[in-house]
């Protein structure tokens, strides 16, 4: 199972879009809690902004895989979770879904 996640193929890529913008929302959110807690100041990453924070996060994680790592089938599947993304948090903001 390690070794088919492993491997240059858009179902890891795919895996990898969706593990990262979790972890990222995770650290994120932690780090705004830490911060409010150490000044008293509301909340420093408000919703439209860690989500457009997360998707740079993903975008520069798509740039590693096609340039440094020379990973194309996984950075498809990533670019396919960051288009998905991308799309809801367009159609959230514009008709509000949640």
């Amino acid at each position: 199972m390690i070794n088919r996640l492993l491997r240059d193929s858009i179902l890891s890529g795919v895996v990898i879009g969706i593990v990262s913008i979790i972890l990222d929302y995770v650290f994120l959110f932690n780090f705004d809690k830490g911060y409010q807690s150490l000044t008293g100041n509301s909340t420093f990453l408000q919703p439209p902004r860690i989500q457009l924070i997360i998707l740079a996060i993903n975008i520069l994680l798509f740039r590693f895989m096609i340039v440094k790592w020379n990973r194309y089938h996984t950075a498809r599947g990533l670019f396919l979770v960051i288009i998905v993304a991308m799309a809801g948090y367009v159609l959230n903001r514009k008709y509000h879904f949640i």
